[in-house]
């Protein structure tokens, strides 16, 4: 418990040191998370299943598409991924080990943890204040919603919720959980955003809250479901207590999209 607690402050404590050191943090630091993250599960892939999924094509991935959307924009992003998914399935063809699976493998690694996790980086090239905001909100959003939805089940959880995938998570959990993303908005509404400087409306928070609430946990169960279809506990051992660095950004990896999404939305319309 008290490694637990230790490496969870130290992971408070660097997500709140990138947006202070700035944006460019945001994006190389981001990037390196994902790329940890896509190691994991790639490690983990193939000791389960022998599967080989690129992780050049991964790193690449992330690099490209990071560079792609400081010059060209979303069309970049999309771009990009449209060619590496190509490239992963003409693997074959260059390579005579490789198999459909391992293609099944790449593909599944550029879209989980890659994919998702490029808008946790890419909170780096929002405008202003809204860039330290967006990093923060993923962390601390996801962050609430897990502790809410663990303390709310430990003390009043009666009925499961999906046992087959996650045996200790209760409906009553989730219950607590979503209401977690809802508190959470008012924390940054009224305590974060006036340090910070921006000008989010409160119920533009709530929208985010309400959304996070159910993407964190989702996140959360997917986890569990990838983990509990390898008969694994975690992705790895890189951090004690907390297991791998993929099983602490598990939720944050479905709040990212939600969160960048709206605050770029809020920045283009102004």
């Amino acid at each position: 418990m008290r490694l637990r607690i230790i490496y969870g402050s130290l992971a408070m404590a660097i997500l709140i040191a990138m947006p202070i050191i700035g944006p460019l943090a945001q994006v190389v630091g981001g990037g390196f998370c994902i790329m940890l993250c896509a190691y994991e599960l790639a490690t983990a892939l193939r000791q389960h299943d022998h599967s080989k999924p690129s992780l050049i094509l991964a790193y690449l991935y992330i690099v490209i598409s990071l560079a792609s959307y400081y010059f060209v924009g979303l069309f970049g992003i999309i771009f990009t991924f449209a060619i590496f998914i190509m490239i992963s399935l003409c693997r074959p063809i260059a390579l005579e080990n490789i198999h459909h699976s391992d293609v099944e493998a790449s593909l599944f690694l550029l879209i989980y943890p890659c994919s998702l996790g490029l808008f946790f980086a890419m909170t780096g090239f929002l405008p202003g204040a809204l860039a330290p905001l967006a990093i923060l909100a993923i962390g601390i959003y996801a962050s609430m919603v897990d502790i809410l939805a663990f303390t709310v089940g430990m003390l009043f959880g009666k009925h499961k919720l999906i046992e087959r995938i996650s045996p200790k998570k209760t409906v009553e959990g989730a219950v607590g959980g979503f209401f977690g993303g809802l508190i959470t908005a008012f924390l940054f509404y009224y305590a974060i955003q006036p340090i910070i400087g921006s000008n989010v409306m409160l119920t533009d928070f709530i929208i985010i809250g309400a959304m996070c609430g159910v993407a964190a946990q989702l996140g959360d169960l997917t986890a569990s479901a990838i983990k509990r279809s390898m008969e694994i506990k975690d992705f790895s051992n890189l951090l004690p207590g907390h297991g791998g660095l993929l099983d602490r950004f598990d939720s944050m990896l479905f709040c990212a999209p939600i969160v960048f999404s709206y605050f770029y939305l809020i920045a283009r319309i102004g």
